[in-house]
């Protein structure tokens, strides 16, 4: 959701750069097979992908497409290792990415011989020469052709030769392993440059040993026979430099084997998985990398030996065009050891054009100097009478004219007698860079490729269609015009051309719509559409072209033509800077709070102190949009290392506050060549350890507080309800100590601040503002306007996201800073004693207890609060005294029946009393039951209200809620209010001697409890006549009734009762129930707007007759949408009705109630579907695909033949013709209804 009005962030459409398919871990002397490269970056078919909340977000058709072709190609190519290796103890250092350091399997002198197998093709051959050249110029390692002398010649010591073969798939040897000839398998360019990377001694950032610090892997959402690739490299024979890199070309995505279509590998911080998205001009992704296999080489003591530069910044010492260099995070100047913000080259202002024949397309601002420039070609549209129009993305900055008629584009054509500056001329034969120009004088410059479009276009009788110096083609006669294009090959990836800068210019891209780099210019991609007759013999193109896009429409084509343009900026704004503690930092746009200026470009590179982090808080926040609602300046905010990209930002009000991963903070401004805006005034400041209650590399359990919402404003999950899914929770033995109270933020496991899950499903799960140093505000952008539609929102568990407006945030109080809160010594225990003993303990200072026997020992830490956790009554194993560990197992044991048997390790060390495994005559539990006589209050239970036992969906009120929410009196309440616990929260804890006395009283009486019956219209499963104490009994309700209320599970307890109550099983026709189980939550695809789509499988089938009373969906765009019910009806689907929501809203779960006037009538094996009907080109109800054979209730899903609008919307009775779903056709949407008896 935009945190924000009007705010979006954008990413350029990726190439294909991250892969998806996992292989194996295999030691370094084995193959490491890659079989699919395909991008899992959630990209938008246009130019930028609109980001929110800094997450790149829904899948492409297209990309679909790729990835299911690809999968089925090449996933019987994957190794697998028979188990995942132990897991790893985790220390307090962030690492990268891991590094052969073997040295007898590296490179010697960093020099590779390769050579290609005869049969390789020419696009392979091209694939691998470009990657080489890529690591060359990012290393110093050198690739030579082979021969039979190369080994000897530079003393290399082996005979290994890189042999690069053709195969099914990507694939390769990690290091130099093999003698002879060691093959690599290279499916394509971009798959290359991973496969180098293994060559050259990498492996997979995600195996890294210590990944678990930033990545968590998700198990259960892997296909079981893939769970085996999700090993982790060994630490002993990999070198550690610096950090986890998210960006890394050796990363891969986040969704491959998934077996539900879910994520099997999240960012313990979601906000950062933007980092695995691949913008066309970005190099980051090899930025660290390289710098890991360049420190292999020790140019230091070897060829870069008198470089006395020091390399500072993240920046590192490399060899660039022969010259030993620092190659800088990108802003920054490698003459000073990056130390100042770089300055474009003042040579380039002054270099003339090279001065022979070729033509460009002419700008708005007119030709560079050197150019003729009255030439133009009129070219007509053909079959006027159709309604498609030529047109211009905006901004266009192409000369000429683009009608609704004709296309009239003008030239620059170089005048060679105009030589210019024969000792600073461009040079086309710039390495490794495509583009194209214009042809002219017959020839095309040495290193060019020839080619041309023809555009059937229409000759109009007595009309002049050309004129002046033009480039070659054929601009009359015969009903078409051809132009010839000279282009060169290669990559925009790395290199930047050299170009004169004085003027504004355009060439055209030739392999994609991305534009090529040029040093010291902004770019702009854009584009002009062009309509012509569908299927001619005369539109043709040939050889070597720009970029273009054919899209066909009835009897009409269009295509689409991407220009580059170019054009100089100015850089006198932005610097270096360092903050200190207790002294913030304030920046600004130029001229604020005026609009800033045109063509520009500023970079703001913050230091802070050391391990301390930075805090950025923008005070005002305008940018420009685009048209199309994408960005046209941009703000880049890179806010974890700084060779990493960063969030790209426009638009109005940025409310979030950025608290960086390390202490340096890059922000990037880049202003287009027209419409300016007021800029931003923002605020930098040092956060150190002592302004936080968690350390920042995350000891479990320093945090005990009260705060219960996300640092995205998602209110937590009770820690006992995720049991069953999730890898921690208060069951499990490594978290015994972790203090998972209630829904409260806590740190277990891995993580550098608290946290909590905010969904089973997936284990989704977000870190907190436990310490309130981040801005509270509205998340939503029309909080105002929803609270005004829904008078109950500010009551619901959607409330969070509206956390001012609903007045959360002034519920807020500030906590205490860490230094003013101190621990008290601990208590004793009866068997056992502590070390070390002081008078005041600090937060995160811990006390070791040992038991009497000196076997045993337990670790307690100061928290937050000012307490001592986790709980302890005893330390050894053999009882001193029968009591539990736990403050409340008898409240534990009613919200979980099953625990006491599910989880035996904890019944035994937690709760042992209420989980019937020791009573106060044998404390060590090994006789039988004893009878204690009962104290007077032994009938006490506790009872909690069910609706914390189950996540249902209502059907009275207009939300759901199941988790407990602090209130502003710091109460932990059962109501649906969500908001923050006051002050970062101490809650009361009761002490030893309280709990110890409350189980005095609470003796046990019994061994067992009696069955109480099987209720009406239910049958038990699980008990028998009696149960022991800690087991359960567990009911079912029979076929054609629904549990109502009451309880399933039914556990017995010391006090001979059953917790909870008799459950009611109800006639489910009688009653208001959804269809499906599915979560309905953000997924990663959408689809194509005005199209209805339906699924014929369990998840859209409606079971029993009633109507339609309520909707629960995520709406992933504003807009309007019609919400559907279908009958099947032969080979048609026929509407039975539809409920039409005015707008959707972005980005969020919405319930929306049916009025009785409203509600659709529904029977039996009906289907439900939806249409989105608003103007954003994709929109509706997101989805996540999933693997039919594995989920083959999420198949058979239709889209309409008909395409419908606003104002032509399916009519009821009607019957349309819908076509199955044939790419990706498993899919899992988050769209529920609730049906219930007819009124």
């Amino acid at each position: 959701m935009i945190p924000a009005q009007n705010l979006v962030f954008i990413l350029i459409l990726p190439t294909l750069v991250l892969f998806s398919l996992y292989e194996a871990i295999p030691p370094p002397n084995q193959f490491v097979a890659e079989p699919i490269p395909f991008a899992d970056n959630n990209a938008l078919p246009n130019p930028e992908l609109v980001m929110e909340n800094g997450r790149p977000r829904f899948q492409s058709l297209e990309t679909l497409k790729e990835i299911r072709k690809m999968t089925e190609q090449y996933q019987n190519e994957v190794e697998l290792l028979k188990d995942r290796g132990p897991r790893e103890t985790l220390g307090h250092e962030r690492y990268k990415r891991t590094v052969l350091n073997i040295t007898s399997q590296q490179w010697t002198k960093g020099i590779v011989p390769y050579k290609f197998h005869p049969s390789l093709t020419t696009s392979l051959r091209q694939a691998a020469e470009w990657t080489m050249k890529l690591w060359s110029y990012w290393t110093n390692y050198r690739f030579y052709p082979w021969n039979s002398t190369i080994h000897s010649n530079f003393g290399l010591g082996h005979n290994t030769t890189l042999y690069f073969v053709s195969g099914t798939g990507c694939s390769s040897y990690v290091g130099r392993v093999i003698s002879g000839d060691q093959t690599v398998y290279c499916c394509g360019m971009v798959a290359c440059t991973h496969e180098l990377g293994h060559v050259l001694g990498l492996h997979h950032e995600q195996n890294h040993y210590e990944r678990d610090r930033v990545l968590r892997v998700n198990y259960n959402e892997i296909q079981p026979a893939y769970i085996n690739n999700f090993g982790k490299v060994s630490p002993s024979k990999y070198a550690n430099f610096g950090f986890y890199d998210f960006t890394s070309t050796m990363h891969y995505g986040l969704t491959i084997f998934t077996l539900r279509g879910q994520h099997v590998m999240l960012f313990l911080d979601p906000d950062l998985e933007y980092l695995l998205s691949i913008r066309a001009d970005d190099d980051t992704g090899l930025f660290y990398p390289a710098f890991e296999v360049q420190r292999t080489l020790n140019l230091e003591g070897t060829t870069c030996s008198g470089f006395t530069t020091v390399c500072r910044n993240e920046g590192y010492l490399s060899v660039v065009d022969g010259e030993c260099t620092c190659r800088c995070p990108y802003g920054l100047n490698p003459t000073d050891g990056c130390q100042s913000i770089a300055q474009t080259d003042a040579t380039l202002q002054s270099m003339s054009w090279p001065n022979e024949p070729f033509a460009l397309l002419k700008p708005l601002s007119g030709c560079p100097l050197g150019f003729y420039s009255d030439g133009s070609v009129k070219r007509y549209k053909d079959y006027a009478g159709y309604g498609f129009l030529n047109s211009t993305t905006s901004p266009f900055h192409a000369a000429g004219e683009f009608v609704t008629g004709y296309v009239r584009e003008e030239f620059c054509v170089r005048d060679t007698s105009v030589p210019g500056n024969p000792s600073n001329q461009a040079k086309w034969n710039q390495d490794s860079v495509s583009f194209c120009i214009h042809k002219a004088g017959g020839v095309c410059p040495t290193g060019f490729d020839g080619g041309y479009i023809q555009y059937d276009d229409y000759e109009l009788a007595g009309a002049t269609n050309s004129s002046g110096h033009l480039p070659d083609g054929v601009f009359f006669g015969s009903n078409a015009t051809k132009m010839e294009f000279c282009c060169k090959s290669g990559s925009s990836s790395y290199r930047s051309l050299r170009l004169p800068t004085a003027q504004p210019f355009i060439i055209y891209p030739k392999d994609s719509k991305d534009c090529p780099k040029v040093e010291g210019m902004l770019r702009s991609s854009e584009s002009y559409y062009f309509f012509n007759t569908k299927n001619s013999n005369l539109d043709t193109t040939s050889g070597a072209t720009p970029y273009i896009r054919q899209i066909y429409s009835n009897v009409e084509s269009y295509k689409e033509i991407n220009i580059c343009y170019y054009y100089p900026y100015t850089q006198d704004c932005g610097g270096m800077f360092e903050v200190i503690e207790g002294t913030p930092l304030t920046i600004s746009t130029p001229n604020y709070p005026n609009n800033y200026s045109n063509a520009m470009q500023c970079i703001w590179f913050i230091k802070g102190p050391k391990n301390g982090k930075l805090r950025l808080k923008f005070e005002t926040f305008n940018f420009t949009k685009k048209a199309d609602g994408t960005c046209e300046d941009i703000v880049e905010i890179r806010h974890t290392f700084p060779g990493h990209r960063g969030m790209r930002v426009c638009g109005n009000g940025y409310l979030k506050t950025i608290m960086t991963e390390s202490n340096h903070l890059i922000l990037m401004l880049t202003t287009s060549a027209e419409n300016g805006n007021k800029g931003f005034l923002a605020t930098v400041d040092a956060i150190t350890e002592a302004q936080l209650s968690y350390v920042n590399e995350g000891i479990n359990g320093i945090y005990s507080g009260t705060v219960n919402i996300t640092k995205n404003f998602d209110v937590c999950i009770p820690w006992e309800d995720v049991f069953a899914n999730c890898s921690n929770h208060p069951f499990q033995a490594e978290d015994y100590d972790d203090d998972l109270e209630s829904n409260y933020c806590r740190n277990p496991g891995a993580g550098n601040r608290p946290w909590c899950y905010t969904n089973v499903d997936g284990c989704i799960r977000d870190y907190c503002d436990v310490t309130y140093n981040e801005l509270c505000y509205d998340f939503y952008g029309d909080c105002q306007e929803v609270i005004v539609e829904d008078s109950k929102f500010c009551t619901s568990k959607f409330a969070s996201k509206c956390a001012a407006s609903c007045g959360i945030c002034s519920r807020r109080i500030q906590p205490s800073l860490s230094p003013t809160i101190t621990c008290s010594p601990p208590e004793v225990l009866p068997d056992g004693s502590y070390q070390p003993v002081k008078s005041l303990y600090s937060i995160g200072e811990s006390v070791v207890y040992t038991c009497q026997d000196g076997l045993n020992t337990k670790q307690r830490y100061c928290s937050s609060e000012g307490t001592w956790v986790p709980n302890l009554n005893f330390v050894c194993e053999e009882r001193v005294v029968c009591e539990d560990q736990e403050e409340n197992c008898d409240a534990i044991i009613e919200r979980n029946p099953d625990v006491c048997i599910n989880y035996p390790d904890y019944a035994w060390k937690k709760c042992p009393r209420s989980c019937g495994r020791c009573t106060d005559a044998d404390p060590t539990g090994k006789s039988g039951c004893a009878v204690p006589v009962p104290s007077t209050e032994a009938s006490t239970m506790m009872s909690l209200p069910t609706s914390l036992a189950a996540n249902t969906i209502t059907t009275t009120t207009t939300t759901t809620t199941t988790t407990p929410a602090p209130t502003q009196d710091n109460t932990t309440t059962l109501s649906t209010t969500t908001g923050y616990a006051s002050g970062g929260g101490r809650r009361k804890k009761r002490s030893r001697k309280d709990i110890r006395r409350k189980r005095r009283q609470i003796q046990s009486i019994a061994c067992s409890c009696s069955s109480p019956g099987t209720p009406q219209y239910a049958t038990m499963i699980r008990g028998n006549v009696t149960i022991k104490v800690g087991d359960y009994f567990q009911y079912d309700c029979n076929a054609g009734f629904v549990h109502n209320s009451g309880n399933l599970k039914r556990a017995c307890l010391p006090t001979g009762q059953l917790t909870g109550s008799v459950p009611v099983c109800v006639d489910e026709t009688q009653v208001t129930t959804p269809i499906n189980s599915v979560s309905i939550r953000s997924r990663d695809n959408i689809d194509p707007r005005r199209y209805a789509m339906l699924g014929n499988n369990p998840y859209f089938r409606i079971k029993k007759a009633g109507e339609i009373r309520a909707w629960n969906f995520y709406s992933y765009v504003s807009g309007e949408l019609g919400l559907q019910v279908w009958r099947p009806n032969g080979g048609s689907y026929t509407l039975v009705g539809q409920n039409y929501v005015s707008n959707a809203r972005d980005d969020r779960e919405r319930y929306i109630e049916v009025t009785a006037g409203s509600r659709i009538q529904v029977q039996v094996n009906d289907l439900i579907g939806f249409t989105y009907y608003g103007a954003s080109t994709n929109g509706g109800i997101p989805y996540d695909w999933c693997t039919s054979s594995l989920m083959p209730d999420a198949v058979n899903i239709f889209k309409s033949v008909t395409m419908f609008s606003p104002t032509s919307q399916p009519l009821n009775g009607i019957s349309y013709n819908f076509s199955t779903i044939t790419v990706n056709p498993c899919r899992l949407y988050s769209l529920n209804a609730m049906v219930g008896p007819r009124t």
